[in-house]
């Protein structure tokens, strides 16, 4: 419990600032929609959306990992200056700003400029108690020092989901159009990306056992109510009415498209078990990476086509 100024940058407080760190296709738009559903939230919707379909990882330039560090930490402190290309993105492509529905409905329908002017951003966002961003593209380790940052405060949370489904939805619709990008719908990079994610939030746990949170979202999908209230006790946020009514109208069956987060949710979670292919589900489970990611992260090998198609085959451990 906090006076609403001790949690305002306006007023010399500090907000609470709640950041979700996962890949595409993983479930984060459902979880940042949870986060979202709370009033006083402003939401930073993938703000590395201008740096194209790409993760960066351990192996990207030290140039590129400053910069998006930098990049986040700027937005979290609620600095929109010179922020061009994060701007003229999101104005090019207004739904990256869209999903923050309290700042689209109060600049959009006035003067739709203001919602890209920092002159208007940055006392706008500094009214807010809580600060929540979900990131796809980059991985924990290049923003893993934000959590050592005493000023910011910052609370970390890691969701991972099996690697099967994850590529089986990259896979289907064109999400990721080979032509362009090639390494969205790559199996080995995709695993080789949660092995890497798993030995840093190990370390992570251990360092910062109090910030820093992981969370498989088949457990969140499957258990939506008892893990939605773990998070949000994590980042410091109640489980008041607007979530549960977020929760009742989103997860009890599918509507829109690929991207929509009305779902069943529960059924969504293995879906894939019945649409992805025998041979595709092999060819991910024997790739070297993908069997370490699996066991680590504690997802089940279907050993035939028989038993991944069966009522009683759970994929988690």
């Amino acid at each position: 419990t906090a006076k609403l100024t001790e949690l305002q940058i306006e007023s010399g407080g500090s907000p609470k600032r709640n950041v979700i760190v996962t890949s595409w296709r993983s479930g984060s738009t459902f979880l940042g929609d949870i986060l979202n559903s709370i009033d006083g939230t402003f939401y930073f919707y993938e703000p590395l959306m201008h740096y194209g379909v790409k993760r960066f990882n351990e192996s990207a330039s030290k140039e590129d990992k400053a910069d998006i560090f930098n990049h986040i930490k700027k937005l979290l402190n609620c600095e929109f200056n010179n922020m061009a290309p994060y701007l003229n993105h999101a104005k090019e492509f207004p739904f990256q700003f869209e999903h923050n529905h309290r700042l689209w409905s109060d600049c959009n329908g006035t003067n739709p400029k203001y919602c890209f002017s920092p002159q208007f951003l940055e006392p706008y966002c500094s009214q807010f108690p809580f600060l929540t961003m979900k990131i796809v593209r980059t991985s924990l380790d290049i923003i893993q020092d934000l959590l050592s940052d005493e000023s910011l405060n910052v609370r970390i949370l890691l969701l991972v989901r099996d690697p099967r489904p994850t590529l089986h939805s990259r896979w289907k619709d064109n999400f990721c159009v080979p032509e362009k990008f090639p390494l969205c719908g790559k199996t080995e990079l995709v695993c080789d990306q949660l092995i890497s994610d798993f030995k840093t939030a190990d370390f992570l746990s251990q360092r910062y056992p109090n910030t820093f949170m992981t969370m498989r979202y088949e457990d969140l999908a499957l258990s939506y109510y008892e893990q939605s209230g773990k998070i949000l006790s994590f980042f410091g946020m109640a489980f008041n009415e607007d979530v549960k009514q977020f929760l009742d109208s989103h997860t009890q069956s599918s509507k829109g498209n690929e991207f929509s987060t009305f779902r069943d949710t529960k059924k969504i979670a293995l879906r894939w078990t019945k649409q992805l292919s025998w041979e595709r589900v092999s060819k991910i489970q024997i790739a070297e990476q993908c069997a370490e990611a699996m066991n680590l992260w504690g997802y089940k090998i279907a050993n035939s086509e028989e038993e991944l198609r069966s009522e009683e085959f759970n994929p988690l451990v």
